[in-house]
């Protein structure tokens, strides 16, 4: 999925791009890719409808298993 950019009164996002992920076995997200992004190529950015930090106990530097789902 593509979520297209958009501007408020102080910035501008850009767009990305959306991939259905699983994050430790036990909780769904997505991966996004950023067109435009102040990381390198060794950040990926994921989002979940939860906490992430808290639901999976995470600090700093915790590895973490996300796996991206595929269709068949």
């Amino acid at each position: 999925m593509e979520i297209q950019g958009f501007k408020n009164e102080n910035r501008t996002y850009g767009s990305v791009r959306c991939y259905p992920v699983i994050i430790e076995n036990k909780v769904k997200g997505a991966l996004i890719t950023a067109l435009r992004s102040h990381y390198d190529a060794s950040v990926i950015e994921i989002i979940a409808p939860v906490f992430l930090r808290k639901r999976l106990k995470l600090k700093d530097g915790h590895k973490v298993k996300v796996e991206v789902l595929t269709l068949p």
